[in-house]
C-alpha cells in the first residue's frame, strides 16, 4: 500500500487514472452497486469491484503490478507524490501517449531540476501562468527541500535565497516568503499527516510485521531510539519504514525502553501485529522483549518473548571480527572499549566496502600521528607469528605514502615504472590508485586496506626499497602471506554482513545457512593452518567460539528455521539436505517442522476446500412420493459432482518441489499463491518480512548525523523526530522514482 495521499486531490487513489470507469459490465450481467473498470493498457481487461470486497482496489493495483510493472512504478510514484497529474502524465497513465525507453528516460529526467535530490514531482510545464500558481505546492516543495538537504529553518530568511525565489517567481504579485517559524509549523503538520497515513496503511495490511530498533546519541547529546517497521504490502513488496525516532529519557534499561516502544505500538495500532523484534546482542534488549510480553499478557495479546527475540547477525559478526583482529595484534594501539563502542559497529555495518566504493575509502584521512603507532619491537614481542606485526608494518607504509603531496606523487610515479615492466612482459597495467588507510574502529575498512595493498605488492616493495625511513618496515614473503590470510578471513565476515543487510529481499530464511557457512569457513581456516601457528590457531578458535556462543542464542528462537521451511527455495527438503551428516541437526530440523505445524494450527489454520478427482457415479433417484403416482425422478448430473475434502494448507505446501534461488523471489511466490493458500500465505509473509539484521536502523543513524549538524544543534527532540521521519519518507519516494526510471529505461 502506498503512503501517499492528498485530501484535497480530486482523485484520492491515483490507480483510477489507469482505468476507465464503465457504466455496465460488457461481458456479463450488470449488478446494482457493482463498479466496473477497464484497464487502459494491454488487452483492456475489465475488473469488477463489489461491496462484498469492501470495494478493495487490490485487484486493480495487482493487475498493474504483474502485467505492467513500469506503469505500476509510475502509479506508486504519483500516489506517493500526492499532487494532481499534469496533462502529459495523464496521457501516459491512460495509454494515450506512448514513450519509447529513450523518451521516457528524458521525461523522467525532468523530475525536480531545482531539487534533484528528492525527485519530488514531474514538471507540469516550464512556466506557469498566474492562475496556475499554487502556494500550497510551493510550501510542500520548499519544506521538502529543507528536509532532504538538512538545512536549518532560518535558511528561508537568507537574503540570497529570497532574491532567487522572487527572481524566478514571474508573477505580478511578489512571492510571500515564509518565516522560519512558519516553515517549522508546516513541517510539524507534515509529520502529523504522515503519521496518519502510515497508521491507515498499517490497518489495511493483510499480514503482520516485525520491528528492528536501536539506540543512538545525537551530536547535541540527546539519546534517541529508532524504530523501523518491516512488512509485506498487500501487493507483494517487502518494505522497511522508519515509524519512530524518539527521545529516550532516563536510564537505558529494558523496561524503560519497552515503555517507549509500547507507546509507538499504540500510536500506530500495532499491538498484536508484531511477530518479532530484531536487535543487537545487548542484554537490556532481552529485558525489553520480556517487558513487551508482560504488557501483551496483561491485555490478552499472544506474544512469546523467547520466540520473538531475534539477534542481529551482522552485530555478532562484528564482535567476532574484533575478536579476530585483536587476537592477531592488528589493533594493539586501540583501546578495547573504543572498538566496542556503538558508533564503531554502526560504521562497520553501514559503510559500503565493495571495490566500487574504494574511492571513498581512499579519500579518508585518519587523525592520528606516527607516535600513536606501537614500535616494531612491542608488536613483535606480543605476536610470535608476526600477523599483527605485518599489519602494523603495512599501516606505517601506507601512512608514509599518504603523508604529503610529494610522497603521493612518488607513489604514482612508482606505479608508472612498474607498469612499464608489466607492459613489456605482456601483463595488464595497474591502475594509478592510492593506498587505503583503515579506520581503526572499523574492521571492515581494515579489509579494504589489506585488499588494496595485495593488489600493489610489487609497487609497495619497490617504494619501500627506495624510501630510507621505511626500510625497517619492509614486508617479507611471510608477512604478505599473513596479510593474504587475514584478508581472506575478513572477506567471509564482510560478505556475511553485506548479504544480511539487504532491504528488498527476504533475509531471515537463510540466516541459519549463512551462520553455519561462516562457522564452516572458520573451521576450514583452522584445518589449513600449519601446526606451528599457535597464536593464529588460538585467535581463530576465539572467533569461532564467539560465533558458536551466539549461534545457540540464535537457536533459541524457532523463527529462523520456520522462515526457512516456508521459503520455497529452501523448504524442509533443502534443510534436511544441508544437514545430511549431522544427526543432531537432522533432529533439530524435524522438530522445527513439527513446531511450525503446531504454531500454524494454533494461530492460523483454517481448512481450505479442495476438489477431489471425479469418480464415476450412478444416477441418483429420488424417493417415490406418497402423494402422487409420478415416476421416479433421475438426477443425471450427479455423476459430475465430486466429494469435498479438507486439505491442510501447510501439508499441501510441503508436498511441492523446491524452487530455484536464481529465479524465485519468496515474497512474490507467496503473493501469487494467496488464492491457493489464503491462510498459510499470511503466515509465510509475516515470517519472511522479519529482517535478519537491525542494519535498517543503523542506516537511519547515519542520516541522523546530517540532520543534527552544527547549524541545527539547538533543535528540540520532537522536531528532530519529525525531520527524520519525513526525510526517510522522501528518500523512499526518491528511490521508487529512480527504480521506475531504471526499469523503464531497460524496457
Amino acid at each position: 500500500m502506498s503512503l501517499g495521499h492528498t485530501s484535497g486531490s480530486q482523485v484520492t487513489n491515483k490507480i483510477y487514472y489507469f482505468y476507465e470507469k464503465l457504466e455496465q459490465n460488457p461481458s456479463r450481467d450488470t449488478k446494482a452497486g457493482d463498479r466496473y473498470y477497464r484497464c487502459y493498457h494491454g488487452s483492456w481487461q475489465v475488473f469488477t469491484i463489489t461491496k462484498a470486497m469492501k470495494f478493495s482496489l487490490n485487484g486493480l493495483t495487482g493487475h498493474l503490478s504483474s502485467k505492467f510493472p513500469s506503469m505500476y512504478k509510475f502509479y506508486k510514484y504519483l500516489q506517493d507524490r500526492g499532487t494532481e497529474l499534469s496533462e502529459k502524465e495523464l496521457k501516459i497513465a491512460r495509454g494515450e501517449k506512448e514513450l519509447n525507453p529513450e523518451a521516457m528516460t528524458k521525461f523522467l529526467g525532468k523530475l525536480d531540476a531545482e531539487v534533484n535530490t528528492i525527485l519530488k514531482a514531474f514538471k507540469h510545464q516550464t512556466l506557469k501562468n498566474e492562475d496556475d500558481f499554487d502556494y500550497s505546492v510551493f510550501k510542500d516543495l520548499l519544506c521538502n527541500y529543507l528536509i532532504a538537504q538538512d538545512h536549518p529553518f532560518d535558511t528561508v530568511e537568507c537574503s540570497h535565497l529570497t532574491a532567487l525565489l522572487n527572481y524566478v517567481h514571474h508573477r505580478a504579485t511578489p512571492l510571500k516568503i515564509p518565516s522560519r517559524h512558519e516553515v517549522r509549523a508546516w513541517v510539524m503538520k507534515m509529520g502529523d499527516d504522515l503519521t496518519e497515513r502510515v497508521r491507515d496503511m498499517i490497518q489495511k495490511l493483510e499480514s503482520n510485521g516485525a520491528i528492528s530498533l536501536d539506540m543512538w546519541t545525537s551530536p547535541n547529546q540527546i539519546a534517541f531510539m529508532a524504530i523501523a517497521l518491516h512488512y509485506v504490502t498487500n501487493d507483494g513488496h517487502l518494505e522497511e519504514l522508519l515509524i519512530d525516532f524518539k527521545e529516550v529519557v532516563g536510564e537505558h534499561s529494558g523496561e524503560n525502553i519497552a515503555a517507549s516502544v509500547w507507546q509507538t505500538l499504540e500510536l500506530y495500532g500495532l499491538k498484536g501485529k508484531i511477530s518479532a523484534f530484531a536487535m543487537d546482542n545487548a542484554t537490556n534488549n532481552d529485558t525489553l522483549v520480556q517487558a513487551i510480553q508482560d504488557r501483551c499478557d496483561a491485555e490478552g495479546i499472544d506474544f512469546d518473548a523467547n520466540r520473538a527475540r531475534l539477534r542481529c547477525l551482522p552485530h555478532t559478526v562484528h564482535l567476532a571480527a574484533l575478536e579476530l583482529l585483536n587476537g592477531l595484534g592488528a589493533y594493539p594501539h586501540v583501546a578495547r572499549w573504543k572498538l566496542a563502542q556503538k558508533a564503531a559497529y554502526q560504521d562497520s555495518v553501514t559503510t559500503p566496502v565493495g571495490r566500487e566504493h574504494d574511492d571513498d575509502a581512499e579519500a579518508y584521512e585518519e587523525n592520528d600521528s606516527d607516535n600513536d603507532l606501537p614500535s616494531l619491537e612491542t608488536v613483535s614481542d606480543s605476536n610470535e607469528e608476526g600477523i599483527g606485526l605485518a599489519v602494523v608494518k603495512l599501516h606505517r607504509i601506507i601512512k608514509t605514502v599518504r603523508s604529503s603531496p610529494q610522497k603521493r606523487h612518488a607513489w604514482k610515479n612508482e606505479i608508472r615504472l612498474i607498469n612499464t615492466s608489466r607492459t613489456a612482459a605482456g601483463e595488464k597495467a595497474l591502475p594509478e590508485l592510492m593506498l587505503i588507510l583503515d579506520v581503526k574502529t572499523r574492521w571492515s575498512s581494515t579489509h579494504q586496506m589489506l585488499r588494496r595493498a595485495l593488489d600493489f605488492i610489487d609497487v609497495i616493495e619497490s617504494f619501500v626499497a627506495k624510501t630510507k625511513d621505511l626500510r625497517p618496515f619492509e614486508l617479507s614473503s611471510l608477512d604478505w602471506e599473513a596479510i593474504r590470510l587475514v584478508t581472506g578471513w575478513l572477506k567471509s565476515f564482510r560478505s556475511t554482513t553485506t548479504q544480511m543487510s539487504a532491504t528488498k529481499t527476504a533475509t531471515i530464511s537463510f540466516t541459519h545457512a549463512i551462520f553455519r557457512s561462516l562457522q564452516a569457513d572458520v573451521c576450514d581456516a583452522l584445518k589449513s593452518l600449519p601446526p606451528h601457528h599457535a597464536t593464529l590457531r588460538s585467535t581463530l578458535l576465539k572467533a569461532h567460539r564467539k560465533l558458536s556462543d551466539y549461534y545457540y542464542r540464535f537457536d533459541s528462537s524457532p523463527l529462523y528455521l520456520w522462515a526457512s521451511l516456508l521459503d520455497p527455495r529452501i523448504m524442509y527438503s533443502g534443510l534436511m539436505q544441508d544437514v545430511t551428516h549431522d544427526e543432531d541437526l537432522k533432529k533439530e530440523v524435524k522438530n522445527a517442522k513439527e513446531s511450525l505445524k503446531f504454531y500454524y494450527n494454533m494461530h492460523y489454520a483454517t481448512r481450505m476446500k479442495s476438489t477431489a478427482p471425479p469418480t464415476p457415479a450412478t444416477p441418483k433417484r429420488t424417493s417415490i412420493s406418497t402423494l402422487d403416482s409420478s415416476p421416479q425422478k433421475v438426477d443425471f448430473t450427479s455423476r459430475y459432482e465430486s466429494d469435498i475434502v479438507e486439505v491442510n494448507e501447510l501439508e499441501d505446501y510441503f508436498k511441492l518441489p523446491r524452487d530455484s534461488f536464481a529465479k524465485c523471489d519468496p515474497i512474490q511466490w507467496w503473493t501469487a499463491r494467496k488464492a491457493r493458500y489464503p491462510t498459510l500465505s499470511k503466515c509465510a509473509l509475516t515470517l519472511l518480512a522479519i529482517p535478519g539484521s537491525a542494519v535498517a536502523v543503523e542506516r537511519v543513524f547515519s542520516g541522523g548525523r546530517d540532520t543534527v549538524g552544527i547549524r541545527r544543534s539547538s533543535l528540540k527532540p520532537e522536531t528532530i523526530r519529525t525531520l527524520m521521519l519525513l526525510k526517510h519518507h522522501l528518500r523512499l519516494t526518491q528511490a521508487n522514482a529512480r527504480e521506475f526510471l531504471l526499469n523503464t529505461a531497460a524496457m
